[in-house]
């Protein structure tokens, strides 16, 4: 009963903490006591989650979970900013233009959010698995070699994520990604 309650706490704290630092981020002023109150919350959220599962894997599972959180954040705001309308150079009926519009930028956001979410997380596990196995294939410490794994994780799927919601082209992120995602895939059954 201790563990859930602490468990809930490191979640809803992670919440809030990434709520004010997005309000922060989102107001023109940048707020100085919503930054500091964001990484409080954020400190409460690891200090809660290494009651749960020891010290070594609770911060781990904090991480884990506040940037996924975060992702989600970024997510449902990728998928609700307008995408920017080029022009249309032939001349067509109005009603064409806006259902054709709407498909196109829901298609668009569809396969962005997807991007975001799906194929950078698989290319962050699948580095980190082979990471992992490259470790134990040179003998590294298991709890070390794992807990840098885990810590690998998400700093990576975030990291593909943010340059995945930056870049301009979309056939180049998408390959770029899944080669991200394969090649360290097809090494793992060489490395074990």
């Amino acid at each position: 009963m201790i563990e859930m309650i602490w468990t809930l706490l490191g979640v809803v704290t992670a919440i809030g903490s990434v709520g004010l630092l997005y309000a922060a981020w989102s107001k023109r002023s940048r707020s100085r006591q919503l930054i500091l109150g964001g990484w409080f919350l954020a400190t409460v959220s690891l200090v809660s989650w290494s009651q749960t599962s020891g010290v070594d894997k609770g911060p781990a599972k904090a991480i884990v979970a506040f940037i996924l959180i975060v992702l989600t954040v970024l997510a449902v705001l990728a998928y609700r900013s307008p995408v920017k309308q080029r022009r249309n150079i032939e001349r067509e009926p109005a009603q064409a233009i806006e259902v054709r519009s709407g498909l196109k930028i829901w298609a668009m956001r569809s396969y962005n959010f997807i991007l975001l979410l799906l194929v950078s997380g698989l290319a962050a596990m699948s580095i980190s698995t082979a990471a992992f196995m490259v470790g134990r294939a040179f003998g590294a410490e298991h709890t070390a070699n794992l807990t840098v794994s885990m810590f690998l994780f998400p700093i990576l799927w975030a990291i593909f994520s943010v340059v995945t919601g930056y870049a301009s082209r979309p056939l180049v992120k998408s390959a770029v990604l899944c080669a991200l995602a394969l090649v360290p895939a097809l090494l793992i059954p060489a490395l074990q």
